[in-house]
């Protein structure tokens, strides 16, 4: 599973990256914590609830996002 911090539209958001898109983990699981060290730190069943995450769920085109520093 690959992470990333990102920013689209002005906003910054944490985003799951499947090939060449993004799913903007706040937006489909909107009870998660901000930042990518709160999101590691959450534990295993974040996480998993993260990786269980479809490819069809994915909203944004990769070429699309500005990649943040976690």
């Amino acid at each position: 599973m690959k992470l990333i911090s990102y920013e689209y539209a002005g906003k910054q958001g944490l985003g799951k990256l499947v090939e060449d898109k993004v799913i903007p983990l706040r937006d489909v699981l909107v009870d998660l914590p901000f930042g990518m060290a709160k999101l590691l730190a959450a534990g295993p069943e974040v996480l998993s609830r993260v990786a269980s995450l479809s490819p069809d769920q994915s909203r944004l085109a990769l070429a699309d996002v500005r990649l943040l520093p976690a």
